[in-house]
């Protein structure tokens, strides 16, 4: 594992409890809104990112 992979799922981490409002077993609403809104769940990955390099 890199630096990079760990950084980057970081903000996979912080999307799916913003997404699914708590800790999930399987992820089903961050993975749906993977496939179904991609825009709107890069949106929130972007914003995600800048806030913390900030």
């Amino acid at each position: 594992m890199t630096l990079t992979s760990s950084f980057d799922r970081l903000f996979w981490t912080l999307a799916a409890y913003a997404v699914e409002g708590k800790n999930s077993v399987n992820y089903s609403l961050i993975k749906s809104m993977a496939f179904r809104e991609p825009a709107l769940l890069h949106q929130l990955l972007k914003s995600l990112s800048e806030a913390i390099a900030l």
